[in-house]
């Protein structure tokens, strides 16, 4: 736990001074937007977990695999949610985790404009400013409040799953930023 505060912490001020500033955004391949934040922060964060963790694999949304000799294995998104940062809107976010055996054991999701930070650890949950969270009790799909993201970002058997969700839930609030 200590080391995944210790990189969001590294990450967490270098994402809200480079979304103060003037930001240069440009294009993957893939068409995905990438800013020189998003790389700046995934470089820091790859070099301090070779330091400490140097038999562990990363595997990042900028610079990509990297195969490690134990069973664990990093994953990185700098900026989760970059043409929302790139464009100044809050909702964006830095996500890191752990896995053992290509299973989540540890997270952390910072949203550096709001402060915002939650961690969650196997076997002790997930918590947002020092106490527990939890999903709603909801048990009625029909009364749930249901967030959705972009619906651009759905294509072929998702997108059907999206159209589905869609139409259901009391209240339904959409969000193309960060997948909180």
């Amino acid at each position: 736990m200590a080391a995944v505060l210790y990189l969001a912490d590294s990450g967490f001020d270098l994402a809200a001074k480079a979304w103060s500033r003037a930001l240069a955004v440009t294009y993957k391949p893939d068409g995905s937007s990438v800013t020189q934040a998003d790389l700046t922060i995934e470089a820091l964060w790859r070099e301090k977990i070779r330091q400490q963790f140097p038999s562990h694999g990363i595997l990042g949304e900028e610079y990509g695999s990297e195969t490690g000799s134990s069973a664990f294995t990093w994953v990185l998104d700098p900026i989760d949610g970059t043409r929302q940062f790139g464009t100044r809107l809050l909702n964006f976010a830095s996500l890191i985790s752990l896995c053992r055996d290509g299973v989540p054991v540890l997270g952390n999701i910072d949203l550096p404009m709001p402060g915002a930070r939650y961690v969650a650890a196997e076997g002790k949950g997930t918590m947002f400013a020092g106490r527990n969270v939890r999903s709603s009790a909801c048990p009625d799909i029909a009364e749930a409040v249901i967030s959705l993201a972009n619906p651009d970002s759905f294509r072929g058997a998702s997108a059907a799953g999206y159209d589905n969700l869609r139409s259901t839930g009391r209240v339904r609030v959409f969000d193309g930023g960060a997948a909180v």
